[in-house]
């Protein structure tokens, strides 16, 4: 576990690591009561001017949390992890952004393996344990010109909620996984160590060694699974993930690729 000392200075609370990697050594950290989205406290302070890269919004409550395809994220207040990440992930090309989303994935995997087993990633990077949703990622990227200039990488983890509505009827929890209350200033801190570590992984180039264990814990992976497509319901076996991010599907005559909006699981 990552220990750190806290100082507060009104709404901006910078921390001062025992161990950090250097590149995120300028990192500010603001815990909020209440937000809107994570993601956008950091969309709003990067349009204010520079945010130092592996700066992190955590908040105990969002009113209009994100997730993908444009659905909302629903946390009970203070129960949660709700974090978001400035990036400035330069050194990949635009086609290559779907590294970035492997390698959130990974952290995220990590993080929680690291209190329970049976954790998975459901295409393209929701959080699964033992077939139920934990957690989701939402990554939102702004470009210059045609280069990718900051990402903003929001993680909405279930933490300590037990009870959840019916729209989140295949939900789960670290504490349901694993019995053990979550203290959530401590799990900020240590999921900012495995994204660190992760995102160095990137840096680096491990593309192939963040491939391979992307695939290790994909969910359903060559497994016979129903799926939907343009109102179509239809059978087939998960074969991966290419470069781009597509799901590889081998339908039993031959493979197709899908885009993240084109294709679902029939079930979670």
């Amino acid at each position: 576990m990552l220990i750190f000392k806290i100082q507060y200075y009104t709404k901006v609370i910078k921390i001062t690591l025992d161990y950090i990697c250097t590149m995120f050594s300028d990192a500010q950290w603001f815990f909020l009561n209440e937000t809107d989205s994570t993601n956008n406290v950091i969309q709003q302070k990067l349009a204010q001017g520079h945010l130092p890269e592996g700066s992190v919004v955590v908040a105990d409550y969002q009113s209009q949390g994100k997730g993908q395809r444009g659905s909302v994220w629903q946390s009970k207040p203070g129960e949660n992890l709700l974090f978001s990440m400035v990036l400035y992930p330069t050194f990949l090309k635009p086609d290559s952004l779907f590294r970035l989303s492997k390698a959130l994935a990974l952290a995220a995997t990590d993080f929680a393996s690291n209190h329970c087993n049976g954790v998975q990633i459901k295409w393209p990077n929701d959080i699964y344990i033992d077939g139920k949703k934990t957690g989701g990622i939402l990554l939102e990227n702004t470009f210059r010109g045609s280069d990718i200039h900051a990402s903003v990488a929001g993680l909405g983890i279930n933490l300590n909620q037990d009870h959840f509505d019916e729209l989140q009827s295949t939900a789960t929890s670290l504490k349901i996984a694993s019995g053990k209350q979550m203290n959530v200033r401590e799990c900020a801190a240590e999921l900012f160590t495995c994204l660190t570590h992760r995102y160095a992984q990137l840096r680096k180039g491990d593309f192939e060694i963040l491939d391979h264990e992307y695939h290790s814990k994909l969910y359903r992976l060559n497994m016979k699974t129903q799926f939907k497509s343009n109102n179509q319901i239809f059978s087939g076996t998960i074969k991966g993930v290419n470069e781009q991010g597509l799901l590889m599907i081998d339908n039993g005559s031959e493979i197709l690729n899908f885009e993240i909006k084109e294709v679902s699981f029939l079930n979670p």
